[in-house]
């Protein structure tokens, strides 16, 4: 059909028509307008009231997080609270995670209360499982990789008069968690250490044992051992202080700095790592601040404050003493020398405490002959005595002692007397004490023979003084002692017919046959320091076994042949083959103590019987730690390989960072390595690691005004961005707290690490705080084996592998080169030493303990299993003191001590043997070594945490959510209090009520906005 025009329609339909059929097109348009914008107007609403949900959502998932922030502030704000996951408590099905917080003062297991939603009116002590409560995942594979890892109690929030219905109704739910970050491995610090130049740190070889005192901040490596990155890197150098997230780990770049970490790599490590902890120097036992120990030292007692101030009683590189030390000291500064050396220091004992330098005795000998002057004439002759001596003196120190002249009495000797088995009867006795002095007095000189060894005094080195021959038999003893020879050890040349006494009155025929009785009697010698005013200082008492009466075999009087003798030497592990691991574990054993009683001692092996030692020059024990080698003549100087020096203790040598460094301390009465092993529990002084802390600024430290940014001695020691009243913290204000030490309340340690953890991955990266990293090689003496000194360059080098331990963290380099099984030489220098010995000598000079990437993560997971027994059994540790103790659940030992005792690496071989390692050698690895390195990061509680929130808003009618938020807030407990109007430092006793409820002040860090796909 042809196609009508408009007009032709027009005419045909007429002009009314038409007019009516434009009409309904225009109103046609116009509904389908009215429609459109209608539509629009619903989608426009639609949008509208989803913005108005979500942020309804926001505000929910916001008041969450002030719900979350006031728990925390609550029950973590106090000091004397302590925190730990859930995880060995029957934490599961995404409950593990759950952080609960602990009052320090009631040792029951039960936490105060779990920080996670459903706990704010009455929290409980036990934990929901999923499926019982409305939930809601807050932690799942977005973030972690595990689906459902952290699931909380969803809240609801209700509301009454909403239009159109009758009964309250849910309009909105939240749910919030609040996650441990101390109980993870702080894995984003890098290594400040060489920004610490000001004095004393002012070279590079002080500043490279900074390291070697506390953790530098934690190693994070993979399931095999193997670093995901390293942050002290100079490829992660800019971007470790500015993580703040651990998603952000995932910028970190790979080792060698190829290529970026992703996220994807460090997701599995959520719960292990975190990018820093910090933490409040707290005591979590009794509240407070710990005090400073650098600022102030006089809080131990005037003999710590004497022995921490080492530049007192350490020689002056600039200024030598005599005889000066060889080689010298570099002549240039800053260049350190790798040694040093101590002057002799008498002994002071106060607050349990015992500070002196001073060598030990370890042998002495002392023989006698009675006899009839063979000068005399005549068939009856006057008596005369002989006596020939011997004394070893040792330096147990890691550094070398000025040689200074010292003199040795002895007291006590015998009663002796004669029986004529000829003629019969007996002779008056012969007071020995009384013909020698009373007492004995032997000059102990130190003469230099233009050798290095003979120079100083070296670290762990034994010196042997004999009898010089004194035929002067007729004049009274010298007043300032008989002379002895230095650095012998035959009595038969240089003592020659010993040291000669006429006995008064007394004669006998010079045919007759006699024998000689002695009393029982006990030795009593002592050690002084003669000064160069002529005056002296006592530095040692020494008492011997307890020697039995004796009786000798009848013989002819005339005879030139030592009758008895009295020997005794320091007991070691020699001494009890049954238990070689034995030695020095029992109080009293200190060979440090100013008076060293006769437990200590030992006599020869033949007893404590004079008589059964005639003769005696049996001298030499090459399977003993205190000996040297037998020379052949008094020239021949065999003996002077550094095989055979035993270091045993350190002094200071710059300023100490970690109270782990006290082990050395000498504490009166108890064993040696008190604090910070187990045995330190006995009288308390572990309870110093919840008390103090070292930040390093003592009085030979110059920080230059500690201008803003300065980095401390202890570079994870950072001070807090602002004060109470918003000013920045300055130098002044940490000098300002030096009478009681409270420069705490200006700090905050960076790298803390919550004992209480049980995750093994956060524990290896922990345990590999003290790491050298690729390039950083270990420097050393390369000591000479003919003298046991060298020159300070070139200096040995050593790559330490992952994880290690200084048991002489500022000395280390002294006496580090050793020769497996030599103890003796023999041979004369520079011949090595020379002679295999079982003492194991070499394993005492190695200052450092290195353990394989292996045996870390055996380590690792031993402490994190016990850590989750001990939770399981009776809560957290709520001190570090409670956590260094002895514990019945590991059969008396400490969880570190067991947990090394039972640590094997993959060949089966366990930490300190077998083979057997000397304990309380450096290589015998003790919690006490941990400590020094460990002690300034480990805490009891967290005070950094995570909160992850929830908001809804739901459907009045259907119930259903209309709009959902999830958010994240890090935050940082800090050292101020909640009242700031109190101090940091107010006592506990002093707080106002506000502060003894809320404690210290929680900040917010940062905040984000999570998406559904973070979760």
């Amino acid at each position: 059909m042809a196609v009508q025009s408009p007009r032709s329609l027009r005419f045909r339909i007429g002009n009314e028509g038409f007019a009516i059929l434009m009409t309904l097109t225009l109103m046609s348009f116009l509904v389908v307008l009215l429609m459109t914008l209608a539509a629009l107007s619903k989608v426009e609403s639609r949008i509208s009231g989803n913005a108005v949900q979500q942020t309804r959502a926001r505000q929910n998932a916001l008041m969450a997080m002030n719900i979350a922030l006031g728990q925390l502030q609550k029950y973590a704000g106090p000091d004397t609270r302590v925190t730990a996951t859930a995880e060995a408590l029957g934490g599961i099905n995404g409950t593990a995670h759950y952080t609960g917080v602990w009052d320090s003062t009631d040792r029951g297991p039960a936490p105060l209360a779990w920080l996670v939603s459903g706990n704010e009116g009455a929290p409980g002590t036990g934990l929901p499982r999923s499926g019982t409560f409305p939930a809601i995942e807050l932690v799942g594979a977005g973030t972690s990789g595990v689906a459902g890892d952290v699931v909380v109690p969803l809240q609801p929030m209700a509301a009454a008069n909403i239009p159109g219905q009758d009964n309250t109704v849910i309009t909105g739910h939240y749910g919030w968690w609040i996650g441990d970050q101390g109980v993870k491995a702080s894995v984003a610090l890098a290594d400040r250490s060489a920004e610490v130049t000001y004095g004393p740190f002012d070279s590079a070889e002080l500043r490279s044992r900074l390291r070697q005192q506390r953790a530098q901040g934690a190693g994070p490596v993979d399931s095999a051992g193997i670093a995901i990155f390293e942050p002290g890197e100079t490829a992660n150098s800019m971007v470790t202080p500015r993580v703040t997230d651990f998603n952000q780990l995932g910028f970190m770049r790979s080792p060698g700095g190829a290529m970026t970490v992703d996220h994807a790599k460090v997701r599995p490590y959520f719960h292990a790592w975190a990018p820093n902890h910090a933490a409040v120097l707290a005591n979590t036992k009794s509240g407070g601040l710990r005090q400073d120990l650098s600022l102030a030292p006089g809080l131990l007692g005037p003999a710590f404050a004497a022995w921490a101030d080492y530049s007192g009683y350490m020689e002056d590189p600039a200024v030598p003493l005599t005889p000066a030390i060889s080689p010298a000291y570099p002549a240039a500064r800053p260049v350190e020398s790798l040694r040093r050396r101590y002057r002799l220091t008498a002994p002071q004992t106060a607050a349990g405490v015992t500070h002196g330098v001073a060598p030990v005795l370890s042998y002495f000998l002392i023989s006698f002959n009675v006899r009839t002057d063979p000068s005399a004439g005549g068939s009856t002759r006057p008596l005369e005595v002989r006596a020939r001596w011997m004394a070893t003196l040792w330096n147990p120190y890691t550094s070398a002692i000025v040689p200074e002249p010292l003199v040795l009495e002895v007291e006590h000797l015998p009663s002796v007397q004669v029986f004529n088995d000829t003629g019969g009867g007996s002779l008056p006795a012969i007071e020995l004490d009384s013909l020698y002095g009373q007492p004995l007095r032997i000059n102990l000189p130190w003469t230099p023979a233009g050798r290095d060894d003979h120079q100083s005094w070296l670290p762990g080195r034994v010196h042997t003084w004999s009898a010089r021959e004194d035929l002067n038999k007729g004049s009274a003893p010298p007043s300032d002692g008989f002379a002895s020879v230095f650095y012998t050890r035959m009595l038969s040349t240089a003592a020659g017919q010993g040291v000669q006494r006429a006995v008064p009155s007394l004669s006998m025929a010079n045919s007759a046959i006699a024998h000689l009785a002695g009393n029982q009697t006990q030795l009593v010698l002592r050690l002084y320091h003669r000064l160069a005013n002529g005056d002296r200082e006592l530095l040692g008492t020494y008492v011997s076994p307890m020697f039995a009466a004796f009786s000798t075999t009848p013989a002819a009087i005339n005879l030139a042949s030592f009758q008895f003798t009295y020997v005794f030497h320091l007991t070691e592990g020699a001494d009890t083959p049954a238990l070689p691991d034995t030695w020095l574990t029992t109080a009293g054993q200190d060979p440090r103590e100013p008076i060293l009683p006769a437990g200590n001692f030992s006599p020869g092996a033949n007893g404590p019987r004079p008589e059964l030692y005639p003769n005696y020059t049996t001298i030499s024990f090459p399977d003993r730690l205190l000996d040297r080698a037998l020379p052949a003549s008094t020239s021949s100087l065999t003996g002077q390989s550094y095989n055979e020096d035993t270091p045993l203790f350190e002094l200071p040598r710059s300023p100490l960072l970690s109270v782990g460094g006290l082990q050395h301390l000498a504490i009166a009465g108890s064993r040696p390595f008190t604090i910070g092993n187990s045995w330190g529990d006995s009288d308390g002084w572990n309870g110093l690691f919840d008390r103090y802390f070292f930040s390093g600024l003592s009085g030979e430290v110059n920080p230059a005004g500690l201008p803003a940014g300065t980095v401390l001695p202890n570079p994870l020691l950072g001070v807090s961005a602002r004060k109470p009243n918003g000013e920045v913290p300055t130098a002044a204000d940490l000098t300002a707290k030096a009478t009681a030490g409270y420069s705490s309340g200006y700090l905050l340690q960076s790298g803390a690490f919550n004992l209480n953890s049980v995750n093994p991955a956060a524990w290896q990266a922990v345990l590999r705080s003290g790491r050298f990293t690729a390039g950083d090689l270990f420097n050393y003496l390369d000591a000479s084996p003919s003298t046991g000194s060298r020159t300070d360059t070139p200096a040995a080098q050593k790559a330490l592998p992952d994880a290690v331990f200084f048991r002489f963290p500022m000395s280390a380099q002294e006496t580090y080169k050793a020769d497996a099984g030599y103890a003796a030489s023999t041979s004369v220098p520079p011949a090595a030493a020379n002679v295999i010995s079982a003492a194991g000598t070499h394993l005492f000079r190695r200052g450092v303990r290195a353990l394989s990437p292996e045996v870390t993560a055996a380590l690792a997971k031993s402490i994190a299993g016990l850590v989750r027994q001990r939770l399981a059994t009776s809560g957290p540790c709520r001190t570090t003191e409670e956590f260094l103790a002895p514990n019945p659940l590991f059969g008396g030992r400490s969880l570190l001590e067991q947990a090394i005792a039972e640590t094997a690496a993959p060949d089966g071989s366990r930490i300190n043997g077998p083979p057997t390692v000397p304990e309380f050698s450096s290589q015998w690895l003790t919690q006490g070594d941990l400590m020094t390195m460990l002690a300034p990061i480990l805490f009891p509680r967290s005070d950094s945490f995570v909160i992850r929130t929830y908001g809804d808003m739901a459907n009045p009618v259907t119930g259903e959510p209309e709009g959902r938020a999830w958010a994240e807030a890090c935050v940082q407990r800090m050292p101020d209090y909640v009242d700031a109007a109190q101090p940091p430092e107010t006592a506990p006793a002093a707080l106002n009520p506000t502060n003894r409820t809320y404690g210290r002040r929680f900040k917010l860090i940062s905040f984000r906005w999570l998406a559904a796909s973070d979760i």
